[in-house]
C-alpha cells in the first residue's frame, strides 16, 4: 500500500499566543466546552485511574512540568505530577512535548515523557554538544506523582543543531509498540535523508526500548550493518558508512509534529497518519508506510522542494491541497461515535488559521497531473478556535469526546467537543462593554444582546464579573461597578432550552495603567547574528511610584512571515541577557523576519501595561554569479539561478555551494572557498581587510568538460583543453561526470575534496615523452630543479585579477599544480600577451 500524503501551501508557526474566542459555530448537535487551564500546554493523553472506574488526563507543559487531572469529566482540579524544569531546555520550540502511559497502565505504572535535555550542560544550538531530545520513563506513585528520581532514559537523539523542528509526538500502537516522531532539528541537509541517525524520522521501539522484529532496517531484513542508535541518536562511532539505525521505520521528515492512530482497525493492526509541518510551499499529512521515504528535503508535498509546479509523480499518492499555515494536531473519528457522515473521517488542525477540518475520501476529486495536483479527499471546516495544537479523542461520561489544547495563556485552554445529539445547534455568545478601562466605582455597561441561537431558541444569560459578583439568569444587558483597583475577567455564558451553551470573555482594567519604558534594546537598534541583547526596562504606577523588577515579565518572539517562533518564553525580572541573536530561519526568511521584544509590568493592584519593540536584523545585500553566468547555485540549501542579488543578515554563516551542471564542471570560488563553504556575511557598507572595495560579490567559476569543449578560437570564458593522450571516464565513486548534472545529496556522504574533478585519466604516453604542445599545457617542476614535462588532462586559464586560487586538486591522486605564469608553469604553444598575469591549472596524466 502506498503512503498517503496530504498537502497544503504553508509556513510553520508555534507557541505563546493568546487564546481567542471562536467565531464559527459547530455543526448541529455538537457542543464545545473549556474545562481546564494549563500554562502553555503542548500534549496530553489519558490513562485508567489507579483504582476504580474511569480515566485521568495527563497534560504536559512546555516549561517542564506534567499535570494530572484526576477526574476531568467533573472537575478542573490539577495535580503537579512531575517537575523537571531543572533538566529541561525550553528555549524557542524546545520543552516537554508529549506524555503517554504504558498500555498496561495501571498494572504497569510507567509513564513516558518526551523532552529536551541539556546533555552537555547547555541549551545552546550545536550539532556537536547541544541539547538532545530524550524519551524517559517515570514511575507513578499512589498519590499520582511521577517520581523524578525514577527516571530511566530509553532514547536520546544526537545534539540539536537548531531550536526548531523537534517533532515530539509519542503514542503506543495496537501492536503494543511505541511510535515517536522526530524532526530534523533545522538541519535538513544532515538529518533529512540519513538512515544512520534518528532525527528526521518516525521511529518504533518496544515499551522497554528494544527493536520490534518487523522493523525494516535490521540484520534480519538484510541490513548487515544495522545498529542500535538510542544512546546517541546515531550509529555508534566507527560504524561503516552504510550503517542504518534499527529504530527507524520511515525517513525524509521535516517536522512531524503530531500523529494519529486509527481506532477503527482490527486489534494488532496499526494505521497511522502524521502531520509533517511544511516549509515555504506545502503542508503534509502522510500515511505511515513502514520503510517509506517521504522525500524531505528533496521533495515537499507532491513536488520538488520549493516548487508548486515541478510535481511529476514519483509513485506516491497524495491528499488535500489547499492554502494552509501549519498542520498540527490530528485524529481519526471512531466509527459510530458521531453521525454516520463522520465515519472513516479524518480531522486535522491548522495552527495559523485556527481551524479544525474534516477530511472525507472522494476519489472523483483526485487529479495527480493537475497543476498543482489535487487529492481525492474533500475538506470542510468543522470548527474554529485560535491557536489549536493537539487533537485526540478521549473518554468522557462513559463515551468519548474530541479533546484539543490551545497553545496560549488564557481561559480554559484545555477543551473538548462532544456530540449531544439531535439537530440542535449551540448558541453563540457575544460580549461587549462600553469601556474596558474605568475608575473605581464607575458604572460599566456590559452588552450580550448580540448573542444568538441558530435555532431561534430563547437563551439565558449568566454573568460572572471576576470580582466575586455573579448574576444567574440575568438580562442581556447589565451594569456593574468595580469597588477595587485591578484587572478583572468578565464572562457571559448563554444557554439554550436544550442545555447547549457558549461562553465569551472580556478583560476590564480598573485604574490607570502603569507607565512602562523599554530602555534596551534601544529604539531603532538593529542586530547582527550572534549579538548579545540585554532586556532592560523601567516602570512607574499611576502615582509615579517605581514598580519593582520582580513585577516585570519579558517575552521575545522571532517573527517569520505570518507567524512567529518563541525566542524567549515568559521570564520575570530585569536586565535579562538573552540568547545570541538568531540567524534567519532559512534562505527565504531573511527578508520577512525580525525580533519583537515584549515587556508587561503589573503594579501592586494587578493593573498591567504591555509595551513591545521591534528589533530588525542588519540586512546585507550580496551578489552571486557564475562564470559562465546563468548556472545554478545552492544558497543555504535553496537553489538559485545566477546572476542574483540576495538579502542576508550580518554575521550569518550563509552556506554557498556550487555543483557540476552538464556540460560545466565547477572549478573554484572567487573568495577561495571550497565547493561548499560558509560565507560570513559582512557588514553592509563595511570593508573586509584583504578584499577589494566591493565585498559583496561572489562568483563560482566553471569550465566545460573536455567532450563538450569548443575550439580555443571560438571559446569565451574558462576553457578546457583536453590532451589527445587522455580521456574522461566515470569514476567508481559515482561522482558527477560529463554525462551528469548532480545537485548535492541531502544525505551525508563523503564528498570530493574542494576543487576536485571526479574523473580517471588514461595515459598513452610515458614519463619520458613530452606531449604535443598543441595538446595540453606543459609545465616544469623548476622549484626542485627537476625538468619533467607531463601532459595535462585539461588546463584552465583565468586572468589573475579574477582568480585567486593557490592550489588546484585532481581526482585519483593525479598531480595538480597552479600558479602565475612566471616560468613555474610553461604553456605549450603561443602565450597570450600579459600571460605572466594569468593563472594556469593542470591535472597531469601521470600520478605524482
Amino acid at each position: 500500500m502506498m503512503g498517503y500524503n496530504m498537502f497544503l501551501h504553508a509556513t510553520f508557526v508555534v507557541f505563546w499566543l493568546l487564546v481567542a474566542k471562536s467565531s464559527v459555530a459547530l455543526p448541529s448537535g455538537f457542543v464545545d466546552e473549556g474545562f481546564a487551564n494549563v500554562n502553555a500546554p503542548t500534549g496530553f493523553s489519558f490513562a485508567p485511574k489507579l483504582s476504580g472506574e474511569g480515566y485521568m488526563m495527563l497534560v504536559c507543559e512546555k516549561g517542564g512540568r506534567v499535570w494530572v487531572l484526576p477526574n476531568p469529566d467533573e472537575s478542573d482540579d490539577e495535580i503537579n505530577s512531575l517537575d523537571i524544569r531543572d533538566r529541561t531546555c525550553t528555549n524557542q520550540e524546545r520543552g516537554v512535548q508529549s506524555v503517554v502511559a504504558h498500555p498496561d497502565f495501571p498494572m504497569d505504572r510507567r509513564v513516558y515523557v518526551f523532552y529536551a535535555f541539556p546533555k552537555f550542560g547547555n541549551c545552546d544550538n550545536s550539532a556537536e554538544n547541544g541539547p538532545v531530545n530524550r524519551v524517559s520513563v517515570f514511575l507513578m506513585t499512589d498519590d499520582l506523582l511521577l517520581d523524578p528520581d525514577s527516571e530511566e532514559v530509553i532514547l536520546e537523539t544526537s545534539s540539536l543543531f537548531n531550536k526548531i523542528h523537534n517533532g515530539g509526538d509519542m503514542q503506543f500502537g495496537k501492536d503494543g509498540h511505541l511510535y515517536i516522531s522526530l524532526g530534523e532539528a533545522g538541519d535538513r541537509r544532515t538529518n533529512g535523508q540519513a538512515l544512520n541517525r534518528l532525527l528526521g524520522s518516525m521511529i518504533r521501539i518496544t515499551a522497554d526500548g528494544g527493536i520490534p522484529s518487523d522493523n525494516p532496517y535490521t540484520a534480519e531484513k538484510g541490513f548487515a550493518n544495522s545498529a542500535r542508535c538510542v544512546e546517541t541518536g546515531m550509529a555508534p562511532s566507527g560504524s561503516p558508512a552504510d550503517a542504518v539505525c534499527e529504530e527507524i521505520v520511515a525517513k525524509g521528515l521535516r517536522n512531524p509534529f503530531r500523529f494519529a492512530m486509527d481506532p477503527n482497525t482490527p486489534d494488532g493492526v496499526v494505521r497511522l497518519f502524521f502531520n509533517d509541518v511544511g516549509g515555504n510551499s506545502w503542508e503534509e499529512t502522510n500515511e505511515l508506510v513502514i520503510g517509506g521515504n517521504f522525500g524531505w528535503p528533496l521533495r515537499e508535498g507532491p513536488c520538488e522542494l520549493d516548487s508548486t509546479t515541478s510535481c511529476e509523480p514519483t509513485g506516491d499518492e497524495y491528499l488535500d491541497p489547499d492554502d494552509g499555515g501549519a498542520a498540527v494536531g490530528c485524529a481519526f473519528v471512531p466509527n459510530g461515535l458521531w453521525p454516520a457522515e463522520y465515519d472513516d473521517a479524518f480531522l486535522y488542525m491548522d495552527f495559523v488559521f485556527g481551524e479544525i477540518y474534516v477530511l472525507r475520501e472522494d476519489p472523483s476529486l483526485y487529479c495527480r497531473t493537475c497543476n498543482p495536483p489535487t487529492p481525492g479527499w474533500e475538506k470542510t471546516v468543522f470548527h474554529r478556535w485560535e491557536w489549536p495544537v493537539t487533537l485526540k479523542f478521549g473518554p468522557y461520561l462513559g463515551g468519548q469526546a474530541l479533546y484539543y489544547s490551545v497553545r496560549g495563556v488564557g481561559y480554559n485552554n484545555i477543551r473538548r467537543i462532544y456530540f449531544a445529539g439531535g439537530d440542535n445547534d449551540a448558541p453563540v455568545a457575544v460580549l461587549e462593554a462600553d469601556q474596558t478601562q474605568a475608575l473605581v466605582g464607575a458604572t460599566i455597561e456590559f452588552d450580550g444582546s448580540s448573542s444568538n441561537d441558530p435555532n431561534f431558541d430563547e437563551i439565558t444569560y449568566n454573568w460572572d464579573f471576576g470580582d466575586g459578583t455573579t448574576i444567574e439568569d440575568g438580562e442581556a444587558v447589565v451594569n456593574h461597578a468595580f469597588s477595587s483597583l485591578g484587572e478583572f475577567v468578565v464572562s457571559l455564558t448563554v444557554t439554550d432550552a436544550s442545555g447547549f451553551s457558549d461562553i465569551a470573555y472580556i478583560e476590564i482594567t480598573v485604574g490607570d495603567k502603569p507607565i512602562v519604558t523599554i530602555t534596551s534594546p534601544a529604539e531603532g537598534l538593529e542586530f547582527a547574528v550572534g549579538d548579545i541583547l540585554t532586556l532592560v526596562g523601567s516602570a512607574v504606577d499611576s502615582f509615579g511610584v517605581s514598580i519593582p523588577e520582580e513585577s516585570f515579565t519579558w517575552e521575545v518572539r522571532q517573527h517569520h512571515n505570518t507567524h512567529y517562533h518563541p525566542f524567549l518564553d515568559l521570564t520575570q525580572g530585569n536586565n535579562i541577557v538573552i540568547a545570541p541573536a538568531p540567524p534567519p530561519e532559512d534562505f527565504l526568511a531573511a527578508t520577512n523576519s525580525y525580533l519583537e521584544i515584549i515587556l508587561t509590568v503589573s503594579d501592586a493592584n494587578g493593573v498591567s501595561e504591555t509595551l513591545s519593540r521591534i528589533v530588525m536584523p542588519k540586512m546585507v545585500t550580496l551578489e552571486f554569479d557564475t562564470e559562465p553566468s546563468g548556472l545554478e547555485l545552492l544558497l543555504d540549501d535553496y537553489t538559485v539561478t545566477t546572476p542574483i542579488e540576495v538579502v542576508s543578515w550580518e554575521n550569518h554563516q550563509l552556506q554557498a555551494e556550487a555543483y557540476d551542471q552538464v556540460p560545466w564542471l565547477w572549478m573554484s570560488w572567487s573568495d577561495d572557498g571550497s565547493r561548499r563553504h560558509a560565507i560570513s556575511v559582512p557588514a553592509q557598507g563595511g570593508a573586509t581587510v584583504g578584499q577589494d572595495a566591493f565585498d559583496y560579490r561572489y562568483v563560482a567559476f566553471f569550465a566545460m568538460t573536455p567532450s563538450e569543449q569548443p575550439s580555443a578560437q571560438a571559446s569565451e570564458g574558462p576553457t578546457l583543453q583536453p590532451s589527445p593522450q587522455t580521456s574522461l571516464q566515470p569514476t567508481s565513486s559515482g561522482q558527477p561526470t560529463s554525462s551528469q548534472t548532480t545537485k548535492p545529496s541531502s544525505e551525508p556522504v563523503t564528498t570530493p575534496a574542494p576543487n576536485t574533478v571526479a574523473a580517471t585519466v588514461e595515459s598513452t604516453t610515458s614519463p619520458s615523452e613530452t606531449p604535443s604542445s598543441s595538446g595540453g599545457l606543459v609545465f616544469h617542476r623548476t622549484a626542485n630543479v627537476v625538468s619533467l614535462a607531463v601532459g595535462c588532462m585539461f588546463s584552465f586559464v583565468r586572468p589573475r585579477a579574477e582568480q585567486k586560487i593557490d592550489e588546484f586538486s585532481c581526482d585519483q591522486g593525479y598531480l595538480a599544480r597552479s600558479g602565475i605564469n612566471d616560468n613555474v608553469f610553461q604553456g605549450g604553444g603561443d602565450q597570450p600577451a600579459g600571460s605572466n598575469e594569468a593563472f594556469f591549472y593542470c591535472c597531469s596524466v601521470f600520478k605524482a
